[in-house]
């Protein structure tokens, strides 16, 4: 019996081949995940904090006036509030969401040697998502309160915990709350990443064929201006999938620990053109 397929490749040669493009993908996601966070994270914060807002912090009029109050009132470190959370989170998002897509790609093609569909595509991402969703849930939750934490000492407000900094808010959060506490929110997590995520695979691969065609070369011929111009378009698709569930998740993640809430009724809660309006940082 042969341990080789029509290509002459056996099945031992198979099996490194994608232990290698699994690891390959587990450093490319690592360090695209490190370099996206420091580059994105302000933007992030004034996104969060436009989003507390109307829970009884400050107000702000818009994206510009959360920027120019947050660095008038605590310096640009102020927009690094939180950060430690997703950088540590950042090894273990990207590489989850790279290499489960890499396995999702994996199945949908069922070992074949050619590329997705954008239909597979949007599949594979969906799938991805829903797998990073799991690391991203507890990752935002101590970013969200770290954000906010310093808009409720300066309304006047009474801590129910003064987080010290992020480690200490992750741990007093499973401490005081259980592992249940460290995923509060984690539907919305889950509204958001599963669409969102195939949105962008999706989109990111429609826009490097589209480039390369209008250019007349090859997909591996494109250079890094096209393919962060695919990134980008792929961000936006992201975040206009289904932006009302981050909306949600954050106002659930920085509620009181008391407050009893679901997706539904944190939903019907929320004014319309907070699902829109808040979503200009992140575009």
């Amino acid at each position: 019996m042969s341990n080789s397929d029509s290509t002459g490749v056996t099945v031992a040669e198979k099996a490194q081949d994608e232990a290698v493009d699994a690891l390959k993908d587990l450093f490319a996601g690592t360090v695209a995940g490190i370099v996206s966070k420091v580059i994105e994270f302000p933007l992030d914060t004034i996104k969060v904090r436009l989003q507390y807002g109307g829970s009884g912090g400050q107000s702000f009029k818009g994206p510009i006036d959360a920027f120019r109050k947050t660095i008038a009132e605590e310096g640009a470190l102020g927009l690094y509030r939180g950060l430690p959370s997703p950088m540590m989170g950042a090894m273990m998002e990207n590489a989850t969401l790279f290499a489960t897509y890499g396995r999702f790609k994996s199945m949908l093609t069922a070992g074949e040697n050619r590329p997705l569909t954008i239909k597979e595509t949007f599949v594979a991402g969906c799938g991805a998502g829903f797998c990073a969703a799991f690391i991203l849930t507890p990752v935002e939750l101590v970013k969200c309160r770290m954000q906010v934490q310093e808009l409720e000492m300066k309304a006047g407000r009474v801590l129910e915990v003064n987080y010290k900094n992020t480690f200490d808010c992750f741990k007093r959060t499973l401490f005081n709350e259980g592992l249940s506490g460290l995923y509060r929110g984690h539907i919305a997590t889950l509204l958001r990443e599963i669409p969102g995520n195939g949105a962008w695979f999706a989109t990111y691969e429609i826009a490097c064929n589209a480039i390369a065609a209008q250019a007349g070369c090859e997909r591996y011929e494109l250079g890094p201006l096209s393919l962060i111009a695919a990134g980008g378009l792929g961000g936006m698709a992201y975040w206009s999938a289904f932006y009302p569930a981050d909306t949600v998740k954050s106002k659930m993640q920085t509620a009181s620990v008391h407050e009893k809430q679901t997706f539904l009724s944190v939903m019907r809660k929320v004014r319309p053109a907070s699902f829109t309006f808040h979503i200009i940082p992140r575009a």
